[in-house]
């Protein structure tokens, strides 16, 4: 290999200051690679001279007029690879940019490529290279919130951004902060319940917050009142503090916390914030309002820093008039369904909604969600769609993209292929489609071996089945051509014997088991094929997904117990078997199992049901094993002694409470609160006990109802605040007792004679 027709083993590495570590980082891997691709020992130069031979990291102290071609690179982490006189320059505009240069410099010169943290090949290096490259990102934030995030390493390879969930205190791989956000959890995002918290401020100042309706504090999903003034000032106050203590830091969030379920529009309704949103004919007027403020008396004392907010649910539609400050960045969340590009006419609503944010908004920061994240085995065609979606973001200049792909362990839905294209895109923003399917087949073949052809193969099949989808659903596996086609190709890919490369097609192969479920669900409801044949399958999905130790199966939810899934259930609508009391008229019931979590031993609870006409009886006992003191707080917050009872008269299995399902709270001094339906609550009574309290309750039950969706949990606190709680039927890995889908069912039966 040559540098303008000079063999390389002539070069040295010099490094512009040794106490820079992305700078010693740079240099690692240089003379690392250069080992591997060229088989080359090359040495380092402790000096700077005109007259070496040197390969030069970062800004050298000597008269280059290279230097001067960082103006042309708009953001910090860009970088120059040129050569003059005897030197090749490799410098960024900052020293991460010098090592993402590096980094470049690798991949397209000595043919270097990462395609996951285990898996890199190096090709043939280009024989004889006089690199003229000016290189500036298309953005300056760039995250793909995936698995391979959390691997330093991999992470600065592919020239990604700092990610969530570091701290200010832990600097990244080779000090790489990017862009320094205030980015441990609290203060990425949903910074409202930081800056303003219930706890701290609600008993003095209720006028400082809004409520979902019959709710106050729970979860942290409260939101403020952002016209009150004594509220700017906290925010400001506590926003110039945190700049003060962290110098370093970049961008801060001002942003509403999250919302959902009840709490969706709980946004404040007092006449000032209405006027606002009223006038601007948007509610998120009312938030820029607030934040525009924020930002102008951040720039008097540090011009560099932004501002960062989300524009999410009800602050989502853009106001009339407001412009947003220079200094402020605005996060829009875009859910395209899998196949439906931004230019598609099914996309056409979408594009108008981030071009007219565009149009008020000089930095712009995209939130998009590129996998499945209720059902990370689900098999998502939408490669295509990223390339086109991402380029038209790139196109429009967006400051930032965030890309949430699955942030867990799963190996079984091409996290990694997406991670890696994703990161693509990123560096090469101008490529066109071909170029990009080239890029799939290649890690196909790298990662999957010979099995690489028949995956690709199934991508592109992936692709076509899911285009011109607008919204998703399970059926959309109902295709016997995909189906077949499918099997046939992973019945090759399955046969190919390659050690590493067998393992990982193994792992992979989970997510078209997932689909083969969805496509024989409708055969089974319909009698085509046997329920034996049907559990057969869904069990095979199940456990391949234990065997490739995948630790969630969706978010936030981790792989359950296998002996006690329900089977018989679609794989998207996973849940425990249903406990089922049989009740026939007049008997009551005693329950003794009344907890499948094992890890909670200091509190317990049984109960019992009877039906009298149609009215149903609940006795509950809740006991404590240590010393019993109540803790009663806000008769809304469920952190207190109390037992919640969640009733769904259609067994629905919707995600939340819908018409027909509601749910009580009653805490050990009796008080309760109803959700949904309070006049179903015929009578409601507590007793205290020795070690606990005694609930009885009585509920309306439908006329001639045969059977309704049940489930009990009951909270404990410790020295006054909340310890864990314990429930009747769901299983612990599926905290969900708001869903439906997790109800044991009661049955009212008559009395055999």
């Amino acid at each position: 290999m040559k540098i303008n027709g000079i063999d390389i083993s002539r070069y040295k590495v010099f490094v512009a200051d040794e106490t820079d570590e992305s700078l010693l980082t740079a240099r690692t891997e240089l003379l690392s690679y250069l080992k591997k691709a060229c088989g080359l020992d090359i040495s380092t130069a402790e000096n700077f001279s005109l007259d070496e031979y040197l390969i030069v990291l970062g800004r050298a102290n000597g008269d280059l007029g290279v230097y001067s071609r960082l103006d042309e690179v708009k953001y910090d982490d860009g970088f120059i690879i040129q050569t003059e006189n005897k030197a090749l320059i490799i410098c960024g505009k900052t020293s991460a940019g010098t090592l993402y240069g590096v980094y470049h410099f690798l991949e397209n010169f000595l043919g270097v490529e990462w395609f996951t943290p285990e898996v890199e090949r190096i090709e043939t290096p280009t024989l004889d290279i006089s690199p003229d490259v000016v290189y500036d990102f298309p953005c300056q934030i760039r995250i793909v919130h995936g698995y391979n995030m959390w691997k330093e390493q991999f992470r600065a390879r592919r020239r990604l951004s700092f990610t969530v969930g570091e701290t200010n205190n832990k600097p990244a791989y080779g000090n790489l902060r990017g862009i320094e956000f205030a980015f441990f959890w609290g203060w990425f995002g949903h910074t409202h319940e930081y800056f303003i918290p219930y706890k701290e401020y609600f008993d003095k100042h209720p006028e400082y917050f809004s409520f979902a309706e019959g709710h106050y504090g729970e979860d942290g999903r409260y939101q403020i009142c952002l016209t009150n003034p004594e509220v700017y000032e906290i925010i400001l106050t506590k926003t110039l503090d945190y700049l003060e203590k962290h110098p370093t830091c970049k961008i801060i969030s001002v942003s509403q916390n999250d919302s959902y379920g009840y709490f969706t529009n709980n946004y404040c309704k007092c006449e000032n914030c209405m006027k606002i949103a009223e006038e601007e004919g948007a509610y998120s007027a009312v938030n820029l309002q607030l934040v525009n403020r924020i930002a102008d008396e951040v720039a008097k004392k540090y011009p560099d820093v932004m501002i960062h907010t989300f524009c999410y649910k009800y602050t989502q539609t853009p106001p009339k008039t407001l412009k947003v400050r220079d200094n402020v960045i605005v996060q829009l969340f875009i859910n395209l369904d899998f196949g439906v590009s931004l230019t598609d006419e099914l996309g056409k609503d979408v594009k108008e909604y981030v071009d007219s944010w565009r149009s008020i908004a000089k930095n712009l920061y995209i939130w998009t969600y590129p996998c499945m994240h209720w059902a990370y085995g689900a098999p998502v065609g939408n490669f295509k769609r990223i390339y086109e979606n991402t380029k038209y973001l790139f196109d429009i200049g967006v400051y930032g993209i965030f890309q949430q792909e699955n942030h867990d362990y799963f190996p079984c839905n091409f996290t990694d292929l997406r991670f890696y294209l994703l990161s693509k895109m990123f560096v090469e923003p101008n490529m066109s489609y071909e170029k990009y399917l080239g890029y799939i087949e290649k890690f196909c073949n790298a990662v999957y071996g010979k099995a690489g052809e028949y995956i690709f193969k199934y991508v592109l099949s992936l692709d076509k089945l899911f285009e011109g989808h607008e919204y998703y659903s399970d059926g959309i596996y109902n295709d016997a051509e995909f189906i077949e086609n499918g099997k046939t190709l992973w019945e090759r890919a399955l046969s190919i014997e390659e050690g590493e490369y067998e393992e990982r097609v193994e792992k992979l192969s989970v997510q078209f088991d997932f689909a083969y479920g969805c496509y024989l669900y409708p055969l089974k409801k319909a009698g085509t094929i046997s329920y034996d044949e049907y559990i057969s399958a869904t069990k095979e999905y199940w456990y391949k997904l234990r065997d490739a130790e995948v630790r969630q199966y969706k978010e936030n939810s981790k792989l359950l117990n296998l002996d006690i899934i329900d089977y018989s259930r679609i794989p998207s609508s996973c849940g425990v078997r249903r406990k089922v009391i049989n009740l026939s008229k007049g008997m009551k019931m005693q329950v003794a199992d009344a907890n499948s979590n094992p890890n909670i031993t200091d509190f317990d609870f049984d109960f019992a049901v009877e039906k009298d006409g149609d009215i149903l009886i609940v006795d509950i006992n809740v006991r404590d094993k240590k010393p019993f003191t109540v803790n009663n707080q806000n008769m809304n917050d469920w952190e207190q002694d109390s037992v919640e009872i969640f009733v769904s008269e259609t067994c629905s299995e919707a995600s939340k409470l819908s018409d027909g399902d509601y749910k009580v709270r009653i805490n050990a001094e009796g008080n309760f609160t109803a959700f949904g339906d309070e006049d179903k609550i015929y009578f409601c009574d507590s007793t205290p006990t020795k070690k606990g309290y005694d609930v009885r309750i009585g509920f309306i039950l439908p006329e001639d109802c045969k059977k309704i969706g049940f489930e009990i949990m009951a909270h404990n606190t410790e020295n006054g605040k909340y310890a864990n709680t314990r429930y009747w039927n769901a299983c612990p890995q599926l905290l969900v007792p708001t869903n439906p889908s997790v109800y044991g069912i009661i049955e009212f039966k008559e009395k055999k004679i």
